[in-house]
């Protein structure tokens, strides 16, 4: 058998996938619900009362996403595990042979929950670190008590061997603290990524566009796209346009389809934050 790198095969495959038009990585929003009230979020708070599909909705879009070619699956929110049914829902997506990064707040992951990750074979687990201290930490979050509960996570996660990576995003509030986070994500051999700016809540992209640009490439729409809690499809979480409902009259592989000339139509740029050129923490509006 031969054998490759890792970032070789890594790049055949998002080729392979962007010539054959393959949805090889989707971010499914399993809810907007969260127990966080970080002032910074993209999604609205009047949003975590939308409607989410059941667990048979949820299913029912995994097997179509499987048949279409993905194989990358990222489960994202609001927070997963406020999801009642996210065992299920997991353990069913492994079943597929589909990769699983959960992206979470990290907060309700328990002992118990840690070791569920492990034995299901999640196989990334991507935690937010707004801080290093309880005061910058609880003071972004918005709930006293989230830093103890988010690094006894980090413990429990480690001692059963899950994968996992960390992102920051720079604010006013812990910019004191950025290096304390990359040393302590260094310390444990776990990856970092900081955002050092902060787009906008996605409900007001709108109120302050500036002339959109076409001078970047993302893989939205070609290699990869959002579903909604809804079971809407998006071409990635940040931009609300197009926003599709999956149904038995419109599969996600006939929307998937359509997705090509909508880019093409150039509409999205007006409602992408990388189009627009991203803002800043003080432009940002925060509700």
């Amino acid at each position: 058998m031969k054998s490759a790198a890792y970032h070789k095969l890594w790049a055949k495959i998002h080729q392979q996938a962007r010539e054959e038009h393959l949805p090889l990585r989707v971010m499914f929003e399993l809810t907007y619900r969260c127990n966080f009230n970080c002032r910074h979020c993209y999604v609205p708070k009047s949003w975590r009362r939308r409607k989410e599909l059941n667990t048979a909705g949820v299913y029912d879009i995994i097997r179509q996403l499987k048949d279409a070619g993905c194989f990358y699956l990222g489960f994202t929110g609001g927070e997963i595990f406020l999801r009642r049914d996210i065992w299920r829902i997991l353990g069913f997506c492994k079943r597929q042979g589909m990769q699983i990064i959960l992206y979470t707040n990290g907060s309700l992951i328990d002992g118990q929950a840690a070791k569920r990750i492990a034995d299901i074979g999640v196989n990334k687990v991507d935690i937010t670190l707004p801080g290093i201290s309880e005061k910058v930490f609880d003071g972004v979050t918005g709930l006293k008590g989230s830093r103890q509960a988010v690094f006894s996570a980090i413990d429990s996660l480690r001692k059963h061997k899950v994968g996992l990576g960390f992102k920051t995003c720079q604010l006013k509030a812990n910019q004191g603290e950025i290096r304390a986070i990359e040393h302590f994500c260094a310390s444990i051999n776990c990856g970092h990524r900081l955002d050092d700016s902060t787009s906008p809540r996605i409900d007001q992209l709108m109120i302050d566009r500036a002339k959109p640009t076409k001078a970047f490439i993302c893989g939205g729409g070609i290699t990869q796209c959002a579903i909604t809690p809804a079971g809407r499809v998006k071409l990635c979480p940040l931009v609300e346009w197009p926003k599709i409902k999956i149904s038995r009259d419109n599969s996600f592989n006939q929307i998937w389809k359509r997705l090509p000339q909508m880019i093409k139509d150039g509409e999205c740029y007006k409602f992408c934050p990388a189009g627009l050129g991203r803002l800043t923490e003080e432009r940002c509006v925060i509700q």
